[in-house]
């Protein structure tokens, strides 16, 4: 065969993203705030649209319900059943609020209220500002005496001072001085919890209690008392300031109502103004035809503006039908609480409504449910599962850790159940459930293995 240049041709199908494609996939990703902002953005350049009469409410005015989320779980409160009525100091914003004072802010608040001279307070301020956010002085003792050029006995007088801050166990350098403030602070502390922690740390952290007993020369129950009391100090002294200056808030996107006995989701409208064609744009256009270069911008604008209205009507419409279909699956939780929570998947989710898997995808991504008894984001509600004998349905996981939580609740401490023990006891239940997926539950739990349970 001879090399040469030919001509062939080929057919071959390719899905095109136009730009009206983009903005309808963008459109549904947008939670209301972001959509609000997208809207107002759109209103500025393109002069077709306009706002809706104000006849049926006032679209622009500020969303009054804000949700404070700034921990994981903080939205999570309470019973989570559906049925009871709201308190009424839930409609202020000050409710949903936690104050935004640091770890850094409160020392220095208390150091303000100290004796110490103007030297030794910058000495001081040095030591808090050193502080990593677990609360621990991560700054050796020695170069902050050669930086301040003072002796090493002195840093050590200003760091007691700080030390003597709350939260207590504050300002240590490792986790044994840190208990040992604590220590102190109870008024507890003494040769054998000295040697308990500086000697048996990881003995108590495993549990191995009798080894430490015989070392200690004390009675078992002695190191079960002293163990407890360990085991109930704080490792990490800050973090309960962890989070306060990345409080972030998020406007419900849903509502979940009762109406004539069913479960109702509705759209949070507020602050995204409805849009409509200019009707002075509209008669303009009809106007122009002698003027090519007008008609042909105002007919692309009025393109862009239908089009943007239909797909803000569309992505409403996807979202509803989404949030509908998942409360309908989920009703069990929403009207009688946690363990009703049942299985549920994306692909679920698509067949029900129609649409494609990824499209379930982007709707439940940053969107959020506010209910009776709290604020959920809607991918929270999707939840794998374990089959469940003589059933067609599965029992979701959470549920699942729930029992394993209770079964360990109930255990006698002196002969805590093992995990094969407790996988035996969901299988008789039902639940097919293996021994290492029990240790992987209860390890998300945080709860310790039945070795580490065990009390004497």
């Amino acid at each position: 065969m001879k090399p040469g240049i030919g001509m062939q041709m080929e057919q071959s199908q390719r899905l095109r993203m136009t730009p009206e494609l983009r903005q309808a996939i963008g459109l549904l990703q947008l939670n209301t705030q972001e959509l609000s902002t997208y809207v107002q953005e759109q209103l500025l350049v393109n002069p077709v649209l306009e706002t809706a009469s104000d006849s049926e409410g006032d679209w622009s005015e500020q969303v009054e319900k804000i949700i404070d989320i700034a921990h994981g779980a903080a939205y999570e409160q309470g019973d989570r059943g559906y049925a009871g009525e709201d308190d009424d100091s839930a409609s202020h914003f000050e409710s949903y609020t936690i104050s935004s004072t640091t770890l850094k802010d409160s020392l220095m608040q208390q150091l303000s209220m100290s004796a110490l001279s103007s030297h030794d307070m910058q000495v001081a301020q040095y030591i808090i500002e050193s502080l990593d956010d677990s609360g621990y002085l991560k700054t050796n003792t020695a170069l902050i005496a050669r930086g301040f050029g003072i002796s090493l006995d002195h840093v050590e007088e200003i760091l007691g001072i700080v030390q003597s801050f709350e939260p207590v166990g504050i300002a240590a350098r490792d986790l044994a001085e840190c208990l040992i403030i604590q220590l102190k602070a109870l008024g507890k502390y003494n040769e054998y919890y000295e040697r308990l922690i500086n000697e048996f740390l990881e003995d108590v952290a495993a549990n191995r209690l009798p080894a430490i007993a015989k070392e200690l020369g004390i009675p078992l129950k002695d190191v079960q008392k002293m163990s407890d009391c360990i085991k109930s100090l704080e490792p990490k002294p800050g973090r309960q300031f962890a989070g306060r200056d990345e409080t972030r808030y998020i406007i419900p996107d849903l509502f979940l109502e009762i109406v004539d006995g069913e479960l109702t989701v509705t759209l949070n409208q507020t602050g995204i103004p409805q849009l409509r064609i200019s009707s002075y744009y509209e008669k303009l256009l009809r106007k122009s035809k002698n003027d090519e270069e007008l008609a042909h911008y105002l007919k692309g604008k009025m393109d862009a503006a239908l089009w943007l209205i239909r797909s803000l009507e569309q992505r409403n419409n996807t979202v509803v039908s989404v949030a509908s279909a998942i409360v309908n699956h989920q009703q069990g939780f929403f009207l009688r609480g946690d363990e009703y929570m049942k299985p549920l998947t994306l692909k679920r989710i698509a067949e029900e409504t129609g649409v494609h898997e990824s499209t379930v995808s982007r709707t439940v991504n940053g969107k959020y449910l506010q209910t009776g008894s709290g604020i959920y984001e809607l991918k929270s509600f999707f939840k794998s599962g374990l089959p469940k004998a003589g059933d067609d349905e599965s029992v979701a996981s959470d549920s699942v850790r729930r029992r394993i939580r209770d079964i360990i609740a109930g255990e006698d401490s002196a002969s805590p159940h093992s995990d094969q023990y407790i996988s035996e006891v969901l299988n008789r239940e039902g639940i097919a459930i293996s021994r290492r997926t029990v240790a992987k539950y209860r390890d998300e739990l945080g709860i310790q293995s039945s070795s580490k349970r065990r009390r004497y």
